[in-house]
């Protein structure tokens, strides 16, 4: 039976992980996991400074050779640029959500057009259309992805496989560890809450991408899901059950 050791927001998992439990500005969710691997190797960093500053206090950040992020949603990779800034530690996300980024950085303003035409297509009202600009993590955040110094990732914690559940975001990533049967799930999988499906392309259908990421994984042998959010839980197969059915059904 596996041990957890739990010392303030800090849990200390048997396995070699390291679970932090971060602030964020999201009052839905109010905090997001960050997960040291075998000392070295961070996975996810929160949303602000907040998140880092918490990180920072739980560990040496002298010790982390690099991050993985696992999409790039603000509440998952705003802590990144502060530990690329102060210890030149370098940020890896997947290729997919690395295109994507790149993409919106290189034409915002075409970003911007997409999404609002999008809405108003879809009989969005215009004060309406504004407030959920003003609220678009992207459009709100915008300066910090073009200033954020990431690279696809090229490479992947010993023991792990890095692999590709697009659907919550382009190009969501999730580490299965098939000795200590474990994944780190991000928001592909969530213990209480399902992950929010969104527009990002056109020509692209998220919630037949998510569909599909499920699918793809779910005759993984789990014993341990260590979420993006929430708490450590072991029915993985239940919970893809679960959240198919809802999806579906909506």
């Amino acid at each position: 039976m596996q041990t957890i050791i739990i010392i303030y927001h800090l849990e200390i998992i048997v396995n070699g992980y390291t679970k932090i439990e971060v602030p964020i500005e999201i009052r839905a969710l109010k905090t997001a996991n960050s997960y040291l691997i075998n000392g070295s190797i961070l996975f996810d960093t929160g949303m602000s400074e907040n998140s880092y500053r918490e990180i920072i206090s739980k560990i040496n950040p002298g010790a982390i050779k690099y991050i993985i992020i696992s999409h790039l949603h603000i509440d998952h990779i705003g802590g990144a640029g502060y530990f690329n800034k102060n210890y030149g530690i370098p940020v890896f996300i997947s290729q997919n959500d690395y295109n994507y980024i790149e993409r919106i950085n290189e034409n915002p303003e075409a970003y911007f057009k997409f999404y609002t035409d999008f809405l108003r297509s879809n009989g969005t009202p215009d004060s309406i259309i504004d407030m959920i600009m003003d609220y678009n993590p992207i459009v709100k955040y915008i300066n910090y992805y073009e200033g954020l110094d990431i690279k696809p990732v090229n490479n992947k914690p010993e023991g792990f496989d890095i692999i590709d559940v697009p659907g919550h975001t382009p190009g969501s990533i999730v580490l299965y560890n098939k000795n200590s049967l474990s994944l780190l799930s991000g928001d592909h999988i969530l213990g209480r809450i399902t992950p929010n499906i969104s527009v990002y392309l056109p020509e692209m259908d998220s919630l037949k991408m998510y569909l599909e990421s499920l699918e793809k994984i779910q005759n993984l042998n789990v014993s341990n899901v260590y979420p993006g959010h929430g708490n450590v839980f072991n029915n993985y197969h239940e919970r893809i059950i679960q959240i198919k059915s809802i999806m579906v059904t909506e």
